[in-house]
């Protein structure tokens, strides 16, 4: 590429801004068209405001979560477990149908969360979903386990997708099991 490759220089729009007429004349000849560019250069920009808005939607899941957590009398610190990795959570009762899905349900897997409300999470299952790993959560969820691990899970479109799951359950200060919530995200 070329020295004056308009692709390599930052700020361009700064500095042609701040030229005169005569000025952009003189060196307009010398600059070349880009053949392709990204649709947004100032990702750092972008990055920030994401970042935000990321930031907002864990606040209302924790908010959300604090309520119930209130209500079920739960036994856990919600502020550092939601501080993982994660683009959904789903919430399901001791016999594992979904009572509460975060917004990120929708966007992870196609369905709204009025759809899955009272289903089973094994609805996302499909036909290469391991059967030793839905044996191994069941057991986990059996005994009260923690489980961490990854499962193929389907989208509402039929596409696949591997599931990064962190499933928790959660105990009320009789350390009676009420619930079991999962922190989930699509492996990279």
């Amino acid at each position: 590429m070329a020295a004056n490759d308009i692709n390599k220089m930052s700020a361009l729009d700064i500095y042609l801004f701040s030229l005169t007429d005569e000025e952009y004349a003189a060196i307009s000849l010398g600059l070349e068209s880009a053949q392709k560019s990204l649709p947004l250069l100032s990702w750092d920009i972008t990055t920030v405001g994401f970042d935000k808005h990321q930031e907002n939607i864990k606040n209302g899941d924790l908010k959300k979560l604090s309520v119930l957590a209130i209500k079920h009398l739960w036994n856990i610190d919600l502020e550092d477990f939601l501080s993982s990795d994660y683009e959904s959570i789903v919430l399901t009762d001791i016999d594992n149908k979904i009572c509460w899905t975060s917004k990120g349900f929708i966007d992870m897997t196609g369905y709204s969360s009025k759809y899955a409300l009272g289903r089973n999470p094994n609805f996302l299952q499909g036909k290469n979903t391991s059967t030793k790993t839905r044996q191994i959560i069941k057991e986990h969820l059996q005994q009260a386990k923690p489980f961490k691990g990854s499962i193929i899970n389907y989208r509402r479109n039929g596409e696949e997708y591997l599931c990064e799951v962190n499933i928790i359950p959660l105990f009320n200060y009789n350390n009676k099991l009420t619930h079991f919530i999962a922190l989930e995200r699509e492996a990279v």
